[in-house]
């Protein structure tokens, strides 16, 4: 790949994981602590429904982010021909579904962390070696 089509794949991963982390932050709103503030209610309860919904909103942020995330992965793969928007939709879609990861870690079970890595680490090998393998012996 060329240098100039290097570059672009770069700025369109880079802008590609910005567009979608900030437009998922202005669409689906993080809770905030002082919505479940209420009178005659205690610190203890109000903190515990605010880390409940919180905890929720983690959990369906990774959902989303990753999802969306495993699709321009796949679209990538699939724009190859167009090498540096391929690559740089591909490089969104990794950067997107790290984003979803580092914003939900307290949440996700340790064990379900492990599993996930290991199954995201192995769907890129494999798609790497059957989509982009091919396109190199081209």
């Amino acid at each position: 790949m060329s240098l100039p089509k290097t570059f672009l794949a770069i700025g369109i991963a880079i802008i590609f994981a910005l567009f979608i982390g900030y437009t998922l932050d202005v669409i689906y709103k993080e809770p905030s602590y002082g919505d479940y503030k209420k009178e005659n209610v205690s610190y203890t309860e109000t903190r515990n429904e605010y880390d409940a919904a919180k905890s929720s909103y983690q959990l369906n942020l990774f959902v989303i982010l990753s999802v969306i995330g495993i699709i321009a992965i796949i679209a990538g793969l699939y724009l190859h021909s167009y090498e540096g928007i391929g690559s740089g939709i591909l490089g969104g879609g990794v950067l997107t579904a790290t984003y979803g990861f580092i914003r939900s870690w307290q949440t996700l079970d340790e064990y379900f962390k492990i599993f996930l890595l290991f199954l995201i680490l192995i769907l890129l090998i494999y798609l790497g070696y059957k989509k982009l393998d091919k396109r190199i012996k081209k």
